[in-house]
């Protein structure tokens, strides 16, 4: 009767229970069926992957871009993936074209081809713009460390190396970090340089003046917060005083 459910025996609702199991296994498995791995990355033979670099993956011809997760974290993610020198990945698509970009920061050209799922392709990133005497640097950047950033410090590390930054500077919320030790650890000392800052931030201060950067710092891991210098309810004055008296050349961006 309609608003009223059937009364079954314990064998029937056992019954059913494993119909819709079984059911929920067989479209699982058509699924798994119907996508196609792309493997991107070193090969171990032929293409190699001789450093850090950025693959992007786009949907064409009616077929989705892929989504692989979150977008804070440096790959797979969104339709992005993040590959260090060796490296390689394999990722499940549906069947269809794809447009896939491989990058390398502003200084190489970008390879770009159209593919289909399953089917393998090769990339080569040429450098085209010679920087003697530059350097590419980003003086202003956050991880989890900070209250306003879902980015781990590794996978912040690994994004700067894929976009071709060379000098990186933490600058967290009134901490100071060093992200030189992952550096080491990823093999990429060849390839930037990871220097500690503080984002001097007054936020809390009863009469708040904004926030500033201050670089290089030293770390110091006996002290709350690496050693960050206080600057709630402290002028700025006094507070880039301290900064200058931590290290003998600091440079303070006013933001």
């Amino acid at each position: 009767q309609p608003g009223k459910l059937p009364q079954l025996a314990n064998s029937e609702r056992f019954e059913l229970f494993v119909a819709a199991a079984l059911e929920r296994q067989e479209r699982e498995r058509q699924r798994r069926e119907e996508l196609r791995q792309l493997r991107v990355g070193d090969d171990g033979h032929q293409n190699r992957v001789s450093g850090p670099c950025k693959v992007t993956i786009e949907g064409l011809a009616g077929t989705a871009s892929p989504d692989f997760g979150p977008g804070h974290v440096a790959g797979p993610a969104k339709n992005q993936i993040t590959l260090l020198a060796g490296e390689s990945a394999s990722l499940p698509l549906p069947e269809g074209k794809y447009r896939i970009t491989a990058s390398r920061g502003p200084e190489y050209d970008l390879d770009r081809q159209e593919v289909t799922a399953g089917k393998d392709a090769s990339f080569a990133l040429r450098r085209v713009i010679a920087t003697p005497g530059y350097v590419a640097c980003d003086f202003h950047q956050h991880s989890v460390l900070s209250a306003d950033s879902a980015v781990a410090t590794r996978d912040r590390v690994i994004a700067n190396a894929a976009e071709g930054v060379e000098v990186a500077v933490a600058t967290e919320h009134n901490v100071v970090a060093d992200f030189e030790p992952i550096v080491k650890e990823l093999g990429l000392a060849s390839f930037m340089v990871a220097i500690a800052g503080d984002e001097l931030t007054s936020d809390a201060s009863k009469k708040p003046w904004g926030h500033a950067n201050a670089f290089p710092l030293p770390v110091r891991d006996d002290r709350p917060r690496g050693g960050a210098l206080p600057v709630r309810d402290r002028s700025p004055k006094v507070v880039f005083a301290d900064a200058r008296a931590e290290w003998p050349i600091v440079c303070i961006d006013d933001l």
